[in-house]
């Protein structure tokens, strides 16, 4: 009895073959068409790495710079002190 169903399940799993054949070619196609996309973006964005600190007018975009407070006012005064009580 199950041999007059054999020829359907090969074409059943011919079909989930083909199927996924097609899906592979979509996401490859998918994928060239992001990468295309970004392409112009992932170029301006090594552009801009590549010539920031050449032109005053990038400057330091987007570099971040730290700085430490300095001496307090007290202390300024206080090594002002010291120095003229060496003389």
């Amino acid at each position: 009895m199950q041999a007059g169903f054999s020829p359907y399940s090969a074409l059943g799993a011919s079909g989930g073959q083909q199927q996924q054949r097609e899906q592979a070619l979509i996401q490859d196609a998918m994928a060239q068409q992001e990468f295309e996309q970004n392409l112009p973006y992932q170029q301006l964005k090594q552009y801009q790495s590549g010539i920031t600190g050449f032109s005053p007018l990038v400057g330091n975009a987007g570099q971040s710079i730290s700085t430490t407070p300095g001496a307090s006012a007290m202390s300024n005064l206080g090594g002002l002190a010291q120095m003229y009580s060496l003389f």
